[in-house]
């Protein structure tokens, strides 16, 4: 059954790529999936697009294809983006039952041998996925195996549909709660962009795409440098002197990156912690930040595995990584040592240390205890290490030191430590003196500071 040239799937098609220049593969002519590749921004990207309208069809045939194309792709290499849409199923997130379900589980060129294929993707070339329909079972797997997942908003992602999870749990769960766009994004980690309209998922990955390379091991796409959106000079006023006051990390990249650069990643999901792509320089960054207004920029678990993602694919394709640092640690108490903290903060420090792109660490505010390590710091070889002014670096924070000194009644040896940490905490510089930093900048340098870091991580990138 062949695919109208109005159907939805194709109207997706001539929105993402550029005009005219996307072609089916061959023989493999469209029925749930229309396989080919064209040109985003003439960069040559790969597609599989879901066709939701179209009629009953041979599954297995249909995945026998979809094999078929991933090999060639896998031969081949190049970015590939997923758009899945399905037929509509059943009202009520009903579970269908398909032919052939015995050969597509269990047999070499089934499911699995797609799943397989896709992951074998994985660090070889950027992968995106974008959903506009509900997804369950067998199609959410493909969906999360991408590198970049996106979800329309209304639509729901659930390995056992609602009514899979009645039959086998007894009770009938809330379909959002279940599985809703916004609950993935926000809660399980599972979606990295929420959209309503298609179009700002497109925009999304056009300009993701336009900071990274084709394949692993390819030269980063550089542009033209533009001066960021606000002055540097502006931080001393933006930065509150009280540490433990919350203030925006996002008008700090704003000073900081060239404007209208910046491509947030997961901006709902651990928000405490910021992560996405930008330019300093003209030159394509990994950016990693704590944003004090939400959860006072404590690292969370969540927010430690969200950052760990970020590192691995950072890494895997050689994008220089930017610290912006303003944290007073990880979180402690029952509800995080049971969700894992110890096991996700020690994921991320094992992922850092592994590292070989380059990273440059700038404490902005503060940094105390293994945040400081969290956040690429000293002894895990960044590039560069820097404090911002009136920076404070410590095992606690001044107020925690003075509770201490206060509550504890400690003999003197230990009082004067305390002291000692409290006088390090308030005066970075001591840290520069003992060359543990390579500088305390001033606001008006930390652009500067950066450009020059982006600039030489080029350079021997060449």
């Amino acid at each position: 059954m062949s695919v109208a040239s109005d159907s939805i799937a194709w109207h997706r098609i001539n929105e993402l790529f550029d005009k005219g220049s996307f072609h089916t593969m061959d023989s493999l002519d469209p029925t749930i999936h229309i396989l080919g590749g064209g040109t985003i921004n003439k960069k040559f990207v790969y597609c599989c697009a879901g066709v939701p309208e179209i009629g009953p069809v041979d599954l297995l045939e249909c995945f026998h294809r979809k094999i078929g194309w991933l090999n060639r792709v896998i031969e081949k290499p190049a970015p590939v983006v997923w758009l899945h849409d399905a037929p509509p199923q059943t009202k009520g997130g009903r579970t269908p039952i398909p032919k052939h379900s015995d050969e597509l589980l269990a047999s070499d060129n089934g499911v699995g041998r797609v799943f397989c294929l896709q992951a074998r993707l994985n660090g070889k070339v950027p992968q995106f996925s974008v959903l506009f329909g509900d997804a369950g079972a067998a199609q959410t797997f493909p969906f999360r195996l991408a590198d970049f997942t996106l979800i329309k908003e209304g639509t729901h992602v659930w390995i056992g549909r609602p009514d899979a999870v009645k039959l086998m749990l007894g009770t009938a769960p809330d379909a959002e709660e279940l599985g809703g766009a916004r609950m993935h994004c926000s809660l399980s980690g599972a979606g990295d962009v929420l959209f309503k309209e298609d179009s700002q998922a497109f925009d999304w990955i056009k300009g993701c795409m336009d900071c990274l390379p084709s394949i692993a091991g390819e030269r980063l796409p550089l542009a033209l440098p533009k001066e960021p959106e606000s002055s540097c000079a502006d931080l001393e006023k933006l930065i509150p002197d009280d540490l433990n006051k919350p203030f925006d990390m996002g008008l700090v990249l704003k000073t900081l990156v060239d404007k209208g650069s910046w491509l947030e990643y997961q901006a709902l999901y651990a928000p405490e912690a910021l992560t996405g792509f930008a330019r300093i320089g003209g030159v394509p960054l990994g950016i990693l930040a704590n944003n004090s207004i939400h959860k006072g920029g404590v690292l969370f678990p969540e927010a430690c595995r969200k950052m760990a993602r970020f590192v691995r694919f950072c890494d895997t394709y050689q994008i220089p990584m930017v610290f912006l640092v303003d944290n007073p640690g990880l979180m402690v108490g029952v509800s995080t040592e049971q969700a894992g903290m110890l096991v996700e903060a020690t994921e991320l420090l094992k992922i850092l240390a592994l590292s070989t792109a380059p990273r440059a660490c700038l404490v902005i505010r503060k940094a105390y205890t293994v945040g400081l390590y969290a956040m690429s710091g000293p002894g895990f070889d960044p590039a560069c290490f820097w404090a911002a002014p009136n920076a404070s670096i410590s095992v606690f924070g001044p107020k925690a030191l003075d509770r201490l000194a206060k509550d504890r009644d400690p003999p003197k040896p230990a009082l004067d430590a305390i002291n000692e940490m409290r006088h390090h905490a308030l005066h970075p510089q001591d840290y520069a003196e003992k060359g543990y930093l390579d500088g305390v900048l001033e606001w008006g340098e930390l652009r500067s500071a950066l450009v020059d870091f982006a600039g030489k991580s080029m350079e021997n990138h060449c």
